[in-house]
């Protein structure tokens, strides 16, 4: 009887303080909170698929709670410490979790759509396919956070810490992630198409299978970035910094490479026709099988690359720099002919060469007037 009347007893309690739990006054909300951990209800599932909606926890200690499947819709968790919560399946929409701490938090199919969480602490936290559709994550830390299959379309991920992130699979059409930090990061067969990452720090990443067709990558860090068959068509990478980079069997139709610096880039059997390398510094690249048609190579510098087997088919050389390059008879030339051991290239290249070369195709960079060569 004793225990019958103790648990009679506690269900309306335990009810009361959850229902201040989600009150739009901070004090309430925080007395509640308190309460509640006195009694272990907090962390011993008791606050599973709870309706909070709107609750005002700024502040709030939650350190350990069990919240998942909890509905926290305009909730306010500004300041609110929750390392190690479990939000497994909650309900953030539109929550306010700006400076919180979510480290190591269970976030594992959360639905954090437009949630605010700029400067939140968020790092080694599992986000496995979790919603944060048009959230705002700037500045936040997410270094080493688990963030496969996550969906991120639309984010703002602008100055975030991602480094040693994992992003496997995730989908990220048209985030906003200039400056962003991926140092490291795991983005294997992610989708970042249209993605702005201007300036964004990618060196040694990895980002094999990975879609960036039309993203903006000016001046962005991607040294030693690993990208085998990634897809990069129409991506603007003007002034990016590539050194070292592999992009063995990439696809970069249409790429923007304006002094991009490809110097020691692996490229063999990439695809760049179309490809814009006006300026572009590729010494010691390795092009072996590249397939180059109509690719734009004004001005490049090809210093000791490797572009045997390559299809340079309506290229545009002039003053493009060839020493010591290596080429062999199953290189494709500008005019289609096959490179030969006394070639001329200076017809390709030097446009006072008496036998110069241009072609008769329009759609061909090397077709009709000479522009000049910015030095």
């Amino acid at each position: 009887m004793t225990w019958l009347f103790k648990n009679n007893w506690q269900r309306p309690q335990k009810s009361d303080l959850i229902a201040k739990m989600g009150s739009q006054e901070n004090d309430v909300a925080l007395a509640a909170v308190n309460e509640l951990r006195q009694h272990e209800w907090l962390t011993n599932g008791g606050l599973k698929r709870s309706r909070l909606l709107g609750a005002n926890l700024q502040g709030a200690n939650l350190q350990d709670a069990d919240l998942e499947g909890a509905r926290l819709e305009w909730a306010n968790l500004q300041d609110a410490d929750l390392l190690h919560a479990n939000l497994r399946e909650a309900f953030l929409q539109l929550a306010n979790l700006q400076r919180a701490d979510l480290s190591q938090a269970n976030l594992q199919y959360a639905d954090l759509a437009k949630a605010h969480l700029q400067g939140a602490r968020l790092q080694m936290a599992d986000l496995r396919g979790a919603k944060l559709i048009e959230a705002n994550l700037q500045g936040a830390h997410l270094g080493s956070a688990v963030l496969q299959e996550a969906r991120l379309q639309l984010a703002d991920l602008r100055g975030a810490n991602l480094s040693e992130a994992n992003l496997q699979g995730a989908h990220l059409l048209g985030a906003r992630m200039q400056q962003a930090n991926l140092t490291s990061a795991y983005l294997q067969n992610a989708y970042l198409g249209e993605a702005q990452l201007h300036g964004a720090y990618l060196a040694q990443a990895d980002l094999r299978g990975a879609t960036l067709t039309g993203t903006i990558l000016r001046r962005a860090d991607l040294k030693e970035t690993r990208l085998q068959g990634a897809r990069l068509g129409m991506a603007d990478l003007q002034r990016a910094s590539l050194w070292g980079a592999n992009l063995q069997g990439a696809h970069l139709l249409g790429a923007k490479l304006h002094e991009a610096d490809l110097s020691n880039a692996h490229l063999q059997e990439a695809f760049l026709g179309e490809a814009i390398l006006l300026n572009a510094r590729l010494g010691l690249a390795n092009l072996a099988g590249a397939v180059m048609t109509n690719c734009n190579l004004q001005g490049a510098h090809l210093w000791l690359a490797n572009l045997q087997g390559v299809d340079l088919t309506g290229a545009n050389l002039l003053g493009a720099e060839l020493r010591w390059t290596h080429f062999d008879e199953a290189s494709r030339l500008p005019d289609g002919s096959q490179w030969e051991v006394d070639i001329d290239l200076a017809r390709f290249t030097d446009a006072e060469h008496p036998a110069f070369w241009r072609s008769d195709d329009p759609t061909s960079p090397a077709y009709g007037e000479l522009t000049p060569v910015r030095q």
